[in-house]
């Protein structure tokens, strides 16, 4: 089939399907009688690449330049195109009009996809971005394309394509500004007042609205603009203006009313915005927010400043987005400085407000500091403005700064503020105390407070015990934590929830932690998630099943413990808290670690890892860094192993970690040892040196097990000197002991792996998973060197099983490595021996 015949087929499917759109139509008859715009129209089109292209012509001798251009390279069909058919034929009608009819949103997407080299899926966004500016229209379509791909707004990128939303307002060519002017001047005086109108509106308008409330003069027009837009037809030289959909009335394309904004600005703007803004307070009674937030708009181009204020107040405090928040309370300050002092002092305080929300201290801090020196003579202003900085300054942790604000308004002008606020700088200062490690002087402030003020309402007296519950629980006191977070509770109503009581019941929680009562500290943390989730505080609501998770783990509910992590992971990715992001992230890593799922348990490291960095926290990333060593290791990826090590240690001794730097190179050890490096004995060494310079005994044990496995193989004396300070020291450590025993069946020493056995103490719902197979395997070759070989089946059965499970969950790579150490290499043979032939 050839391409005509293709196009053609594909022309009488869409007449079928009945989605055929009108074609380009030019029906002229004289070349003098051709107006100059719509020659230029004429080849401006041809040269572009739009579809269904007719020209109807008396004689082709009449427009030679035409003819030639629209037969070019190809009869009757345009070069590089299969959706455009060019008809040249003679008629001796005489019809000066040319029309086009607009695309459909849906018809966008084909459109631009002729108009793309490449076929992939062209965004969403892109389509109705177009379709918003343009409605349509083929002209400024093609014009806006052409534009994107020039400016790089539309850009192809790894097989697809990538849109940016421009930055700036992309103005019309010469030709399409020209043609928009010739068809505003052929309007009606009272069609252009109309239009004029209009455009000072951000909205889609209700048509009953303005058939209401402009002028009687004005209807005629309004309705003769929206009746042509009902037609849909683009007629170049009568243009639509306006398009009325579903009762609503907007402009053709923002295009054009960007023109009318542009082009026919007038000292009538300011008397429009003044009619308006009265017309929509009129109009809707009970505005939405986005009518409050037009109506502001309004209010703000006239002198009415009142009303301006007003407005941009109510839009900052109905805003759900802060950020719009911030910009209404930003506006409204600029009128309030029109008016008078009181109300600058409102919109700063909402405004600074506002910014502490959204973390933007600097600009709150700077902004109090600019109206600060204004109200030097009102004093209570003057002090309250203080305290807002004082509370800034506690939010950016700079607690020295907010102390000295804090003790000078507590010692000198305490009575001075509103009951509420002096409560307020009160509840503050003592906090900040806390914060500083100056427990004892808040503890004297609260009770001295407390002793003092004998009206103080029940609410402020629970706040206060919880504070000073707080400070006990810092000073280590849990009892007494605890005796002041029921005491708070008290003053509190016993049927009625508060955000106050969810707080204590959350310390509560804390405190129980601490004393080691799980079932307690579960009861209080779910009596505080309850309260959260009915308030909606989704921060504190997740923070807290945090809490919760962290119970369910150390009570051994795996289960559930993943799943609140993971809830709560899901909100503070929203929310893009890097703070409760690493705690997750790192508490996901341990359990998974746990649990013997090495891959999920290196991708939560991983996370948090990058997590730390962001924070620039070196000592949190060292920790995170030997947690992957040991993933590694135990996965036996020991290259990249060695390649965290060496991060590790430039780190650490930058640090002057010890700790992380010990724990580094007894790994290092370790896999040196695997590979019969004779360095693994001095970097054992360096690490027993390191655990000890800072008292870490039981850390020490690890190297020294290494040292005792090199030592031991080369009949080193030396090796029965730490056989007897291992083995007198290891037996109360589940880990150290399964460490030993580790070694001891490596080194085949069946004689002292029998004697230690029996005097080792191990929970086995406390171990890992790693742990927990080396510990079945050791009970089986306790009982078949015991000659109970059923018993001895069982566990080795167990612990293959659980080997099993682990190679299962790990990737492709890491499957290859993992089951190619001695010790599960002497599971295998033992089993082979006693006859089981099992394999995974």
């Amino acid at each position: 089939m050839t391409r005509e015949q293709e196009d053609k087929r594909t022309r009488e499917q869409e007449n079928k399907n009945g989605k055929a759109r009108n074609p380009i139509i030019f029906i002229l008859d004289n070349a003098d009688k051709v107006p100059d715009l719509l020659y230029d129209w004429m080849k401006y089109l041809l040269e572009s690449e739009i579809k269904d292209i007719h020209f109807i012509i008396s004689s082709k001798e009449h427009l030679p330049e035409i003819f030639e251009l629209a037969t070019k390279e190809h009869k009757n069909t345009l070069k590089g195109s299969s959706q455009r058919h060019i008809d040249i034929e003679e008629k001796s009608t005489i019809i000066n009009e040319f029309q086009l009819q607009n695309l459909t949103e849906n018809e966008i997407a084909p459109f631009i996809q002729n108009k793309l080299t490449k076929c992939e899926q062209i965004p969403d966004k892109v389509i109705s971005y177009l379709y918003k500016q343009t409605n349509g229209n083929l002209f400024l379509l093609n014009f806006l394309l052409t534009n994107f791909k020039q400016e790089n707004y539309l850009q192809y990128k790894d097989n697809k394509w990538l849109f940016t939303t421009p930055d700036k307002i992309i103005n019309l060519p010469e030709s399409i500004t020209k043609l928009l002017k010739n068809n505003f001047a052929s309007l009606t005086l009272s069609q252009q007042e109309m239009l004029k109108f209009l455009s000072v509106f951000t909205i889609t308008l209700p048509y009953d609205f303005l058939l209401k409330c402009v002028k009687t003069s004005l209807r005629q027009s309004l309705s003769s603009l929206t009746n042509n837009a009902e037609n849909e037809i683009y007629y170049l030289f009568n243009s639509n203006w306006l398009k009325k959909e579903d009762d609503f009335v907007r402009f053709d394309s923002d295009y054009k009313k960007l023109f009318i904004i542009n082009n026919y600005k007038t000292d009538h703007n300011k008397h429009y915005y003044e009619i308006s803004s009265q017309m929509l307070e009129q109009y809707f009674q009970q505005p939405s927010s986005e009518i409050l937030q037009e109506i502001a708009h309004h209010y703000m181009k006239t002198d009415k400043f009142q009303k301006s204020y007003d407005y941009t107040m109510l839009c900052g405090d109905t805003n759900e987005n802060i950020n719009k928040k911030i910009y209404w309370y930003e506006k409204s300050l600029q009128f309030a400085k029109k008016l008078d002092k009181n109300k600058v002092f409102k919109s700063i305080h909402k405004l600074m407000s506002a910014y502490v929300k959204n973390n933007q201290f600097v600009k709150a801090e700077n902004l109090i500091a600019c109206y600060l020196p204004s109200y030097e003579t009102d004093k209570k202003t003057f002090i309250r403005l203080r305290a807002y900085l004082a509370n800034i300054y506690f939010k950016e942790e700079k607690f020295s700064e907010a102390l000295r604000i804090y003790k000078d308004i507590y010692d000198y002008y305490l009575t001075d503020l509103p009951e509420k606020e002096s409560f307020d700088v009160l509840d503050n200062y003592t906090a900040d105390l806390t914060n500083l490690g100056n427990y004892d002087k808040a503890k004297c402030i609260i009770e001295t407070y407390l002793s003092t003020e004998q009206n103080l309402k029940k609410v402020y007296v629970a706040r206060l015990k919880n504070e000073l519950g707080i400070v006990m629980y810092l000073k280590n006191e849990p009892d007494k934590a605890l005796k002041n977070y029921f005491l708070a509770l008290q003053n509190l109503n016993q049927y009625e929830p508060s955000q106050l009581k969810g707080q204590i019941f959350n310390n509560i929680g804390g405190v129980y932690i601490k004393k080691g009562d799980l079932i307690n500290a579960d009861k209080y943390y779910h009596k505080a998630y309850k309260i959260y989730n009915q308030f909606n505080v989704l921060w504190l609501k997740y923070s807290t099943l945090i809490n919760i998770a962290t119970i369910n783990r150390m009570l051994g509910n795996f289960e559930k413990a993943r799943t609140y992590w993971e809830e709560s992971l899901n909100y503070f990715e929203f929310k893009q808290s890097i703070l409760s992001l690493s705690e997750i992230h790192n508490n996901l890593g341990s359990l998974y670690f746990y649990l013997g799922d090495y891959s999920k348990s290196k991708y939560h490291f991983q996370r948090t890892l990058k997590l730390y960095q962001k924070q620039n926290n070196p000592d949190t990333m060292l920790m995170t860094l030997n947690n992957l060593v040991e993933l590694n290791f135990l996965c036996r990826d020991f290259v990249e192993a060695e390649k965290i090590i060496a991060k590790v240690i430039q780190l650490a001794k930058k640090r002057h970690n010890i700790f992380e730097l010990a724990y580094s190179y007894y790994f290092l050890g370790k896999i040196y040892l695997e590979a019969n490096n004779k360095l693994a004995e001095e970097i054992f060494l360096n690490s027993a040196e390191l655990f000890a310079s800072i008292n870490e005994k039981d850390e020490k044990l690890k190297p020294q097990i290494g040292l005792y496995e090199i030592y031991a193989k080369n009949q080193d004396a030396q090796s029965m000197n730490l056989f007897e300070e291992i083995t007198s020291n290891i037996t109360e450590s589940p880990e150290l002991s399964l460490l030993f025993l580790c070694s001891l069946i490596r080194l085949h020493k069946l004689d002292e792996f029998m004697n230690l056995m029996p005097n080792v103490c191990i929970q086995e719902n406390k171990l890992t998973a790693e742990n927990k197979w080396q510990y079945h395997f050791f009970i089986g070759i306790h009982n078949q060197e015991n000659n109970s070989l059923e018993d001895a089946i069982y566990h080795y059965k167990v612990a293959m099983e659980i080997i099993k499970e682990m190679w299962d969950k790990l990737d492709e790579q890491s499957k290859q490595n993992y089951l190619n150490d001695k010790l599960k290499i002497e599971l295998k043979d033992r089993m082979d021996r006693t006859f089981c032939n099992y394999s995974i």
